[in-house]
């Protein structure tokens, strides 16, 4: 499942432009994934019905991972499950925007910094008040995308709940995949996040053995180019190669060669 760019509640209820068209979807999208972030309580359940009734979103993530100091700074992002009562209000809310009629999920961090670690309590308070599962980035808010991520933090987390739990982080090769799961996850109910150059670079097939019973996934098409297809990225072709770290011709092998593909599918790309 891809879960769309992360999409700002307040900026949702004002009907700004940008942010309604990071919550359209292509028609042909069954499942409609939305990463939600808000520090109101208010604006996240009115945010999430919304995006339930009007958007026919099929799962809801609020993500509680980003390091950017100019937003942990004021409290929010990563720094939020630091004030546990309002993370736990926002969840509930979401929770309660969400009517039972889809999931909510959480993505938290490790921390704010190794000396702050907050995944354990912000993890059990999630559960308590209705996430449906929840994804760790393992590592803190200072370390950003490195050093290595911890993945013996996955496993406490997975320990400390009975929601399943969703590893993120270095799952960059299949052996890197089969070495997280046979030392930190065998044998819970968990799953992780790849990123998408590996969804990218590998086949089908080596997913069937790498994952049991994967011949229930349909891999039709590689994920990144079904994303810089997507109505959302119009115009974003390059950049979206860039953030999903796929190398310089990827979207010419892929797309149907020639130069100028990145180009051609923002061109080509439909209204949602």
């Amino acid at each position: 499942m891809a879960t769309s760019e992360m999409v700002i509640a307040s900026a949702l209820l004002l009907k700004n432009r940008k942010t309604r068209k990071l919550a359209s979807f292509d028609p042909n999208e069954s499942i409609r994934s939305i990463q939600l972030y808000g520090v109101r309580p208010d604006q996240i359940k009115e945010a999430v019905r919304l995006l339930v009734s009007e958007c026919g979103v099929s799962h809801v993530d609020l993500n509680f991972g980003c390091p950017v100091r100019k937003i942990t700074s004021r409290g929010g992002g990563s720094a939020l499950p630091l004030r546990p009562h309002l993370f736990g209000r926002l969840v509930a809310a979401a929770v309660a925007g969400a009517r039972g009629e889809v999931p909510v999920t959480v993505k938290i961090r490790v921390g704010l910094t190794p000396e702050l670690q907050t995944h354990l309590q912000a993890g059990r308070i999630a559960e308590s008040e209705g996430a449906a599962a929840i994804t760790l980035h393992a590592r803190t808010a200072d370390q950003l995308y490195s050093p290595p991520a911890d993945w013996a933090a996955v496993r406490q987390l997975v320990e400390a709940v009975r929601v399943p739990v969703i590893g993120n982080g270095d799952v960059d090769t299949l052996m890197r995949f089969r070495k997280y799961i046979a030392l930190y996850l065998y044998g819970f109910q968990s799953a992780v996040q790849l990123k998408a150059r590996l969804l990218a670079a590998t086949s089908l097939d080596q997913w069937r053995t790498a994952v049991h019973d994967a011949d229930s996934y349909d891999v039709s098409e590689p994920f990144p180019a079904c994303a810089v297809r997507h109505p959302r990225l119009k115009g974003g072709g390059p950049l979206v190669r860039q953030r999903m770290g796929l190398p310089d011709g990827w979207l010419d092998e892929h797309t149907g060669g020639g130069a100028g593909a990145e180009e051609r599918l923002s061109d080509e790309a439909c209204e949602g």
